[in-house]
């Protein structure tokens, strides 16, 4: 009996022993048909992303596919500078002044053009075309302008040098400069019954003058101007005076420059708008005989 005691108690201590998962997983295996694999236990879905776990994941992407270009090889710096930048010890460097392009100048993505019609009055008869002007334009009253205006040339490697006009008002304080570019007059049709060429017209800062300076610009003649203004619709007519300056920079003393007054009939429009040229004859028209407004190209006064 005791023989028999003492083994049954150590089946009972080795079975203790022995992992009830690995019995489980052996009778599994034996249950199941030859060359088939236990089924995994489900995984729970992952819940989506956040947007900024998105955008982390965004980022370091791109930033992987940066470090993976190829690196440029950059060209060795010149030991010197070029010859044409360097100057002898002792002399003075000049600046030339860049080339001068003949390409139409456009503001914005807008190419403005002049309209243009000019003529002259006597100033025994300024009266009479003031009253007609009163009666034929609209009805507000006339603006009265006195301007200081400045023409600056460039010269480059063309012929003609590039001109840039600024202007300023000597009556009215606290108005900011002009600074005005007109294009040379298009040579096409004849059948235009106005003038044609480029305009652009910017405000600027009181400093314009000693910017055009530092930039080469060199101030080729000066006058005052002062005169009337009447508008017509998208028409602007200005009958003016100019005076001459006796001295240079000196606005005060002046002395006029001729016995008769400037008119000038004027439409800024894009470009292609050549119907306007047609209201300008028609306007024209209704202003002779004290006025004969024609279609005048600057070279011929030269």
């Amino acid at each position: 009996m005791e023989g028999w005691t003492i083994l049954l108690l150590l089946l009972v201590v080795t079975a203790s022993n022995v992992d009830n998962s690995d019995l489980d997983g052996k009778v599994v295996a034996k249950m199941m048909p030859e060359g088939a694999r236990p089924a995994r236990p489900r995984r729970e879905p992952r819940p989506p992303p956040s947007p900024p776990q998105r955008a982390w994941r965004q980022r370091h992407r791109q930033a992987a596919r940066w470090r993976c270009r190829p690196r440029r090889v950059r060209a060795a710096p010149f030991a010197a500078p070029p010859p044409a930048l360097s100057a002898p010890a002792g002399s003075a460097r000049t600046m030339e002044a860049p080339p001068v392009t003949m390409m139409p100048v456009t503001g914005g993505t807008i190419n403005m053009m002049e309209y243009l019609l000019q003529g002259s009055v006597l100033d025994q008869s300024l009266e009479s075309l003031l009253h007609r002007l009163r009666g034929l334009c609209d009805n507000m009253e006339p603006e009265t302008f006195l301007d200081h205006e400045m023409v600056f040339l460039l010269k480059g490697q063309q012929a003609s040098p590039f001109v840039l006009r600024a202007r300023r008002s000597m009556d009215k304080s606290g108005m900011p400069w002009h600074l005005r570019y007109l294009g040379q007059p298009e040579i096409g049709d004849k059948n235009r019954h106005a003038l044609v060429r480029n305009c652009v017209d910017i405000a600027t800062s009181d400093n314009l003058t000693d910017f055009l300076v530092e930039m080469g610009f060199r101030m080729d003649h000066e006058f005052v101007a002062k005169g009337h203004v009447f508008r017509k619709g998208i028409m602007k007519i200005m009958v003016y005076k100019i005076f001459r300056i006796l001295m240079p920079g000196n606005t005060e003393s002046i002395e006029p420059l001729s016995l008769s007054y400037l008119v000038e009939l004027n439409v800024v429009a894009p470009a292609g708008q050549d119907v306007v040229s047609d209201d300008m004859r028609n306007f024209a028209e209704q202003l002779k005989p004290l006025v004969h407004l024609e279609k005048i190209d600057p070279k011929r006064l030269m």
